[in-house]
């Protein structure tokens, strides 16, 4: 009989697998961001944030420091077209205060917070700006083409007493937090939280008419300038849908969320985020896609068939060594290595672009003749465990087979022995079949 066989035998089974989400995050920058809707992507998982208004400290009078009020936090599930373009703005940030005796404008954070004013008279009154909102708008830019808002949190505030710290007011919920009431003056003094349908009011110094101003649509109300303190006296109010009021010689108000009717699974968090705000986009991507070689090496002149799985209409690359660049599983032929790239799109338009490589070898081909009296089996009878012996290097399937027919042990063979186990079969009578690229040879062993 006469055998061909390979030096080197590759068989592997090589894949790429496309991930079927992604998760692209907007950060604040203080400037409108884009986002192109894939092709192909109907809906999206939404997760945002409003900003946190600015802080205070370095006050007259104990406890010497207060936070502004968190970001809401908005979380839901919104339809859109594909390749459409959407419009993102991500809150930033209020100023905070820590000056004495000193004129401070504070600030508010980009997209609506507003500004808080630190004056002074024989104290400290130290004010910070309003955080901005986080808003998602569709088929515009103005405020009316918002669809998703997390509100912003109100900037702190003091009051010149013993005690006076006020915390800003909390931005998110469908109502925003209003800022926080100090006992040692009169109540009427922080910024009202935003709600769905009207700005939050404005605080006002010792409950008359002072020049604070209250939040309005997407916009945090301005905190006190005086008259009865020098220069300011009145925190932030936050931006959100309808934005918190403005502090009258005490904390601003935070902003209310909104998400438009077409949202599901929507969850309102309110006072959830410190600092600058973030939007959060995941997206399925179009189709499931994975790319694998049925080889990914192969001896110089060899073939392996690339297997695309996935999309509906597929272009590879290079050509030369592929049996066809539009067709879903080619075969390639490659001289050298090769990696081969193939984009597939799908019916609505999505694409996906992916590379596989296959590894070209510089394998040794031997022609030389193997006869049965080239293998002996020993010992014969065995017990356990019995030694196939070549004369000569060889490549090759082994299988043991009992009296019935059926395959009970397989193994592969590169070189010229082979150590065979099979101490949990029954005794009696098996077949060794050694099976090459050109037959088999069979021989007749006993265990006992």
């Amino acid at each position: 009989m006469k055998l061909i066989y390979s030096l080197v035998v590759c068989i592997f089974l090589s894949s790429n697998f496309i991930t079927a989400q992604t998760t692209v995050t907007f950060n604040h920058i203080g400037a409108m961001q884009t986002f192109v809707v894939p092709g192909g992507v109907f809906s999206i998982d939404v997760d945002m944030t409003g900003a946190s208004g600015g802080d205070i400290g370095n006050m007259s009078q104990a406890p010497f420091g207060g936070q502004g009020g968190r970001g809401g936090r908005v979380q839901c599930t919104f339809p859109v077209t594909p390749n459409s373009t959407i419009y993102l703005f991500v809150g930033g940030h209020g100023t905070g205060d820590s000056l004495t005796l000193t004129c401070f404008t504070a600030n508010g954070g980009f997209n609506g917070g507003g500004i808080g004013y630190g004056g002074y008279n024989s104290f400290n009154y130290n004010a910070g700006g309003g955080g901005g909102a986080s808003d998602i708008r569709i088929g515009g830019m103005t405020l009316t083409d918002r669809k998703l808002i997390a509100g912003g949190g109100g900037g702190a505030s003091c009051s010149g007493c013993t005690g006076g710290a006020a915390l800003g007011g909390h931005g998110g919920g469908l109502a925003g937090q209003d800022g926080q009431s100090i006992s040692c003056f009169p109540t009427c003094n922080f910024g009202y939280g935003g709600t769905a349908i009207a700005g939050g009011a404005n605080g006002s110094w010792a409950c008359t008419v002072g020049n604070s101003t209250p939040g309005a649509l997407g916009i945090g109300g301005n905190g006190e300038q005086g008259p009865n303190v020098t220069c300011g006296a009145g925190g932030g109010g936050g931006g959100g849908y309808y934005g918190g009021g403005g502090g009258g010689l005490g904390p601003g108000g935070g902003g209310s969320s909104y998400t438009d009717n077409l949202a599901t699974n929507v969850v309102h968090t309110q006072g959830f985020h410190t600092g600058d705000g973030y939007i959060s986009i995941t997206y399925d991507n179009c189709f499931a896609f994975s790319l694998a070689a049925a080889n990914d090496s192969v001896c110089q002149g060899g073939q392996t068939s690339l297997l695309a799985q996935g999309g509906t209409t597929y272009t590879w690359s290079p050509a030369n060594t592929l049996s066809c660049t539009n067709c879903q599983n080619p075969i390639a032929s490659p001289t050298v290595t090769t990696c081969y790239t193939v984009t597939v799109a799908d019916t609505g338009n999505c694409t996906i672009t992916d590379t596989i490589c296959v590894v070209v070898l510089n394998c040794t081909s031997i022609e030389e003749e193997l006869t049965a009296s080239d293998i002996s089996l020993a010992p014969n009878p065995f017990n356990t465990s019995f030694v196939i012996n070549f004369s000569k290097s060889t490549a090759a399937t082994l299988q043991v087979l009992n009296v019935l027919g059926n395959v009970v042990y397989t193994e592969r063979v590169n070189g010229k022995q082979a150590n065979i186990n099979i101490a949990e079969m029954p005794m009696g009578i098996y077949l060794v079949r050694i099976n090459t690229t050109t037959g088999s040879i069979t021989k007749k062993i006993i265990k006992q």
